[in-house]
């Protein structure tokens, strides 16, 4: 099974779905998909990096677990993911 990061938003966020990768656990903590251009555009950088950092929702905080370089790193790596 390969890994996958999840960035959970607010409760009240609306579910989007499209993607194979999309699990049940994702759909139950309300996580986004990550390639979608509306996401992408949607969040800025530090919109991410923030969640990587203090883990919104149900996802952890990595504040302490990563570098500063590894998070700006993580940040790229979510960009990556955009698809058409």
């Amino acid at each position: 099974m390969a890994s996958s990061c999840i960035v959970s938003t607010a409760p009240n966020a609306t579910l989007q779905t499209a993607a194979p990768t999309n699990t049940l656990r994702g759909w139950l903590y309300f996580a986004q998909n990550l390639s979608k251009a509306k996401w992408q555009d949607n969040s800025s950088d530090s919109d991410i990096l923030d969640a990587i950092a203090k883990g919104p929702g149900a996802m952890p905080g990595y504040a302490d677990t990563l570098s500063a370089t590894e998070q700006l790193a993580l940040v790229k790596a979510v960009r990556d993911l955009r698809k058409p």
